[in-house]
């Protein structure tokens, strides 16, 4: 049995010792971001980002959802669901013009962060369910509407 090649470089301290899960007489250079799976120079898709997968990975996207996209996600529709609720009781309780503005600035906040949340549960190499597009348009469309009502309001106040 002959050694294996050597790596360009130093392999990090978790890789030290093990082989590549396809070659088993090659040292590993990488760990698969997909399934965590030791691979050598030869297996290693490295992607933009410093994402390394492993060929059963680059090839073969994950289905479902990550606990941190379920968690986005959760706090997304959250956000959306008391933007709409807020906009609801914007338009069917009397206010002052102050209190409906602070109540507007506040709207417009949650808004923006549900948007931003809503945007990030968004991955581009693997699959988005059906919910993940509602939290995102959902957010979206509600911050359109704000962004409406603030340009409408200040038409007419002019």
């Amino acid at each position: 049995m002959s050694t294996p090649p050597p790596l360009p470089h130093a392999p990090p301290a978790e890789l030290v010792g093990r082989m590549c899960q396809n070659h088993p007489q090659m040292p590993a250079a990488h760990l698969c971001q997909g399934c965590g799976a030791a691979v050598c120079i030869t297996c290693d898709f490295a992607l933009p980002g410093g994402v390394h997968l492993c060929p059963n990975c680059a090839v073969t996207p994950r289905g479902g959802l990550t606990g941190k996209r379920k968690g986005l996600l959760v706090w997304a529709l959250l956000l959306a669901v008391v933007t709409t609720v807020g906009l609801g009781l914007v338009f069917s309780m009397p206010m002052d013009e102050e209190a409906a503005g602070a109540v507007f600035v506040g709207l417009f906040i949650t808004g923006v962060i549900g948007g931003a949340l809503g945007i990030s549960c968004f991955e581009r190499r693997m699959g988005n369910p059906p919910i993940v597009w509602v939290a995102g348009i959902w957010n979206i469309v509600l911050l359109a509407v704000l962004v409406l009502l603030v340009i409408v309001g200040n038409l007419m106040e002019a």
